[in-house]
């Protein structure tokens, strides 16, 4: 009866999954290449003959103000590669990522796990669900799994995707990433989300449960 329930899922949700897959990886591309972009407008203009002339006439100004604690820019070569450096390390000693792109993954991932259950609810697909002799508990976690896996694939392949789209695009001085600051923010990052998507998944489950709720009370009364 297991075989079947599953057979039942791949049917219902496939082209779901697929396009949460393909959404979540889309996002990670316009992400990447966006911040290519950006680093080499701030490469170019580090590198023009504008800047070049006002570093060489004042550089105690760009010394001072150095981004790093330490106040290491000594030269002009030094300040270049150092504020050129896409991943740049913070005080916390983890590495800064575009911002914009992690909200858009929380807003996709929460709004994926919204409709898991909420839509079958709504369209009494889980009245046939339960119709089966599998129990709800096994309905729900063979969903839930169902999310999570699509979820949690989709953001590796994704995360690997925006990664090498970086070390494409920008030149290899400039894309100096601390291996072990990369696998405890992937870490935290996974989590993090996957809490998010199982957040949605409670909260569209009781939003699912809202139309069958109002009838009753409307009996009782």
């Amino acid at each position: 009866m297991q075989k079947q329930l599953m057979k039942i899922m791949q049917l219902r949700y496939w082209k779901y999954l697929v396009g949460l897959f393909v959404i979540l990886v889309g996002i990670q591309v316009i992400g990447g290449n966006s911040a290519v972009n950006v680093w080499k407008r701030i490469y170019k203009t580090n590198h023009s003959k504008i800047f070049i002339k006002s570093f060489k006439e004042h550089p105690e100004y760009y010394i001072q103000n150095d981004s790093s604690a330490a106040k290491t820019t000594k030269t002009l070569k030094t300040y270049q590669v150092r504020e050129n450096q896409f991943f740049r390390n913070t005080d916390s000693g983890s590495f800064e990522i575009d911002s914009m792109t992690t909200v858009a993954m929380v807003l996709v991932i929460f709004g994926a796990g919204l409709m898991t259950f909420t839509i079958d609810r709504r369209t009494n697909f889980d009245t046939f669900l339960f119709s089966l002799t599998s129990s709800r508990r096994r309905i729900y976690w063979t969903k839930l799994l169902y999310g999570i896996g699509t979820v949690l694939g989709s953001l590796i392949i994704s995360h690997f995707v925006y990664y090498l789209i970086i070390k494409v695009g920008i030149k290899a001085p400039y894309v100096q990433l601390n291996i072990t600051n990369l696998v405890q923010h992937e870490i935290g990052q996974l989590v993090l989300i996957l809490g998010i998507y199982i957040i949605g998944c409670l909260i569209g489950l009781v939003i699912g449960e809202l139309p069958t709720l109002a009838p009753m009370s409307r009996i009782r009364t």
